[in-house]
């Protein structure tokens, strides 16, 4: 069997429900409901892992610590800026920005003057 990344994970989660802004914890249970044996192992490999919700604590802090990492790896993946961060994987597309050179250009050529 083939060993999944938490990463894998979520972005598989987002990538199933595009266009939904979820924060880490409600990832981390829809993660605890869709990989059990994932948990499960979690747990079992630590001590400090009791309940359901300690797993389910434990996954949504993960998340939010590999958030930059996740992003860099799946640059679809996008956040809020506020707290609690929301994760949503678009698919629009964004609408490119003008560039200065292209601004300046189009400046130029309204008031006729030369291009420097």
């Amino acid at each position: 069997m083939k060993k999944i990344s938490l990463g894998s994970m979520v972005f598989d989660l987002l990538k199933d429900q595009p266009e939904k802004q979820l924060t880490a914890r409600q990832i981390a249970k829809q993660v605890f409901a869709v990989y059990p044996a994932y948990c499960m192992a979690k747990r079992e490999a630590s001590t400090h892992l009791e309940t359901e919700n300690d797993v389910i604590t434990q996954l949504a802090a993960e998340i939010g610590a590999h958030r930059p990492a996740l992003q860099i790896k799946h640059p679809q993946i996008k956040t809020t800026a506020g707290r609690p961060k929301k994760y949503i994987i678009t698919r629009k597309k964004r609408k490119k920005r003008k560039s200065r050179q292209q601004k300046n250009k189009a400046l130029f050529a309204m008031v006729n003057l030369p291009n420097c």
